[in-house]
């Protein structure tokens, strides 16, 4: 059976190597300590404490392990569980993994990491003729996981591979549709960005908002600034990092029945602390949102349209948040109540 693609996200040498080792003797002790697990990991990062402090050579010369130490102590239990102290748990290089998907007929496609694809903005003069001179992608990646000692990738592999010509993919590209997942502000520029280019951005997120953010082709941004395809392309993409924008696509009654419902099942839960999220049918995916936010679409789904009622009801919600600071957040989200319509959230 061909077609389809495997999204995989996993950690990597060599950014692990530093680390790698001493993971391994944190759960050394994890296993032999006693009581649950959440009191086995409390006593180890307690242990690993004395551990640094004991001067050990390996400490000294992988001075990576400093990153371990960091996180052992800012970290959720529930992360530390996941990255340092799971029993099937293994790393390894990318070409390794390229090699087993290969193996059941998956070809590696593309990093899912979207600034990753503009070489200019990541890699020096010398390493982009080293990359051009391997010419096999396998070869490539593994490059560039070294030049900037990656520990974690996110890649795609696909069965049945077909790559598209020049103008295929510019084809496709430019019929894209981008739509905002956000209010169009607080686009992060990087300090020594010059003024005019940072007005740019930000001209090109009030362009998304336009008609009441319904989504936007690539080409009808290209036609609207001027601008070459190839400039605009790693603004979107790092629009797009930053939580601004997604890819958009057209959905049926159907999907838009059962986004709204998922939602419903997610509203009667009580909210976690690791992250709140709402299905969205207008990208395809669940979006992220803050506790106002949700909130707030939780109660305006309940028949809360006003801004008093609405205001309570989040107040009862969450019963520490200010009342200025409450009102003002009400008031932002009823602006915004036509990007969570597009969005396929709201009726």
């Amino acid at each position: 059976m061909w077609g389809g693609v495997v999204y995989v996200s996993y950690n990597v040498f060599p950014g692990w190597e530093g680390k790698y080792s001493l993971r391994h003797l944190l759960k050394t002790y994890e296993s032999n300590a006693s009581g649950n697990q959440e009191k086995r990991i409390q006593q180890t990062i307690s242990w690993a404490k004395d551990f640094f402090a004991s001067s050990s050579l390996y400490a000294q010369q992988n001075p990576r392990t400093q990153e371990i130490y960091q996180e052992l102590q800012t970290r959720e239990i529930n992360y530390l569980c996941h990255e340092f102290f799971n029993k099937d748990w293994h790393c390894l290089f990318f070409s390794q993994m390229a090699e087993s998907m290969r193996q059941i007929s998956c070809e590696f496609s593309t990093s899912a990491k979207l600034m990753w694809h503009f070489d200019p903005q990541t890699f020096s003069a010398q390493q982009k003729v080293l990359l051009a001179e391997a010419r096999d992608s396998i070869l490539q990646e593994q490059l560039k996981d070294y030049w900037i000692n990656e520990s974690f990738r996110m890649d795609c592999f696909v069965r049945g591979k077909r790559n598209l010509t020049q103008q295929e993919r510019t084809k496709r590209l430019l019929q894209t549709h981008f739509v905002l997942l956000k209010s169009p502000f607080g686009f992060q520029n990087l300090p020594e960005t010059p003024l005019e280019f940072q007005t740019l951005c930000q001209k090109i997120l009030d362009f998304f908002a336009k008609d009441s953010y319904q989504p936007k082709t690539l080409q009808s941004l290209v036609q609207n600034f001027g601008l070459e395809m190839e400039f605009l392309l790693p603004i979107v993409c790092a629009m797009m990092t930053q939580g601004f924008l997604h890819p958009a696509q057209a959905y049926s009654h159907r999907i838009s029945i059962q986004a709204k419902a998922h939602n419903q099942v997610l509203f009667s839960q009580k909210p976690k602390n690791t992250g709140l999220f709402l299905a969205s049918a207008s990208i395809g995916r669940g979006i992220f949102l803050d506790t106002i936010t949700w909130n707030c679409l939780k109660g305006y789904i309940q028949g809360n349209y006003k801004k008093e009622s609405l205001a309570e009801f989040v107040k009862c919600e969450i019963p520490n948040l200010p009342k200025e600071s409450l009102e003002n957040l009400v008031e932002r989200f009823l602006r915004d109540i036509p990007l969570y319509q597009v969005l396929g959230i709201l009726d």
